[in-house]
């Protein structure tokens, strides 16, 4: 996957998909789409880590002492492939975080997404960002959502961000990078500066797909005079 650092950011004015209307076999596709949404939803909804995560969340935004306003994904992945039952889990557990926190704006962005992802995430209020312009709509009010993207891509982004580091980042575990020996050192120095400003939970497990949140852990940014006492 290409790096999200600048080039030069595309106009904010308009950051609506770009999709085409969608034609009668995507419109099944869509249908088939929305349909297992809706049953994956109902096995989040019921399950012990749904529970578990929304008190993480909590705690953090209690513990980080801010207000989160908007979300926004990266590398979700596309969901009109046949392997999408794990990037739909993904966005059921995302959308229901933003509702138990109140955040109405959801932001995605994925240079592999096609007009069908692009329809039907429109069709869930989620607004499609062209590639590469989601870093301009990262800030301190922000949830940064980015399961399994790979460190490579996601530690220049954070390194680029500087003090605008949201308040909520969720992630693979960072302390991997901390603890592989082929880590360069300026990738190890990002990595060591992040892990020392967040409070770190992982995420629990879920039985019924074992690879949606694998690795995962949520990170809440401290307060500063908890990042100054430790």
């Amino acid at each position: 996957m290409a790096s999200l650092s600048p080039p030069p950011a595309l106009p904010l004015s308009n950051p609506e998909s770009t999709a085409t209307s969608p034609s009668n076999s995507s419109l099944d596709t869509l249908s088939k789409l929305s349909k297992d949404f809706e049953r994956l939803e109902s096995i989040w909804l019921s399950s012990a880590c749904r529970a578990s995560v929304l008190r993480i969340i909590q705690d953090g935004k209690d513990d980080a002492g801010t207000i989160t306003t908007s979300s926004v994904c990266l590398g979700l992945g596309s969901l009109s492939t046949e392997g999408r039952r794990r990037s739909l889990f993904q966005l059921i557990a995302l959308m229901d975080i933003n509702k138990s926190l109140g955040i109405s704006q959801t932001y995605a962005q994925d240079p592999i997404f096609d007009d069908t992802d692009h329809n039907f995430l429109s069709s869930r209020g989620v607004t499609v960002l062209p590639f590469p312009s989601a870093e301009t709509y990262v800030e301190p009010a922000s949830l940064l959502f980015a399961p399994h993207l790979e460190h490579g891509v996601l530690l220049p982004l954070l390194s680029s961000l500087g003090t605008r580091l949201p308040s909520v980042i969720i992630c693979n575990d960072m302390q991997r990078v901390m603890d592989s020996a082929q880590t360069c050192a300026e990738d190890r120095e990002t990595a060591q500066g992040f892990l020392s400003q967040y409070k770190e939970t992982h995420w629990p497990d879920f039985e019924d797909d074992t690879t949606a949140f694998n690795d995962l852990v949520v990170y809440s940014q401290r307060k500063p005079e908890k990042i100054d006492n430790q």
